[in-house]
């Protein structure tokens, strides 16, 4: 098992936006599932998953934007009380995938293009696997290719920390 000295850190804003994710999901006392992860990804602010999404056509990311928002209230009302399924995202998975990927690359820091990868190859979770029902293989190809070849842009100074979908919070409950 590696060191503390060893893990890679995650991008500040990447970090961030999952935090919120996560701590949204303690609170509401639900799993941290990979619909939340990949909600963090869309509300980046260098749009860089959302493009990726885009590349399988116009709108494909607004369609799947709109699913996670449904996924997430679902949960809130469904899975309420089954706690949180990891305590730190030092612990999850597909965090632990996605530093694979970056330091397969030499990679500083484990990125957002890093997790929508790890959330791609991961054909285990239902979010990945209802998303994939409903692209046809070309779709998923081109969304995967500009994953893979595509790279975030940078963007300074971080402002407040918004997105399309939201974490529930317990005024919704």
């Amino acid at each position: 098992m590696k060191g503390e000295e060893d893990r890679l850190p995650l991008e500040e804003e990447l970090r961030e936006r999952l935090e919120l994710r996560l701590r949204a999901c303690k609170e509401g006392e639900v799993p941290f599932r990979t619909f939340h992860k990949l909600a963090a990804l869309l509300a980046m602010r260098s749009g860089f998953a959302r493009s990726c999404f885009e590349a399988a056509g116009r709108g494909t990311a607004g369609r799947i934007e709109r699913w996670l928002r449904q996924v997430i209230l679902a949960q809130a009302e469904n899975e309420r009380g089954q706690g949180v399924s990891v305590g730190s995202l030092d612990a999850d998975l597909s965090i632990a995938n996605a530093a694979l990927i970056a330091r397969k690359e030499r990679a500083s820091q484990i990125d957002q293009r890093h997790l929508l990868l790890a959330l791609l190859a991961d054909k285990n979770t239902g979010t990945m696997n209802e998303i994939a029902k409903s692209l046809s293989a070309t779709s998923r190809e081109s969304i995967q290719a500009a994953a893979e070849t595509g790279r975030p842009r940078e963007l300074h100074p971080l402002p407040q920390l918004r997105s399309a979908v939201p974490p529930i919070t317990r005024e919704e409950k």
